[in-house]
């Protein structure tokens, strides 16, 4: 039941590919423009 309850709770991280899955490191958003920094 525990597990159960953790799962809802804290559920499993998804993984994925910042360069696949994010927008380009620099977007328009609401006609401004914006510079991703990613972080390790």
């Amino acid at each position: 039941m525990e597990q159960l309850i953790n799962f809802i709770i804290r559920p499993p991280r998804a993984e994925y590919n910042p360069k696949n899955d994010l927008l380009d490191q620099e977007f328009m958003l609401k006609s401004r423009w914006y510079q991703r920094k990613d972080l390790e």
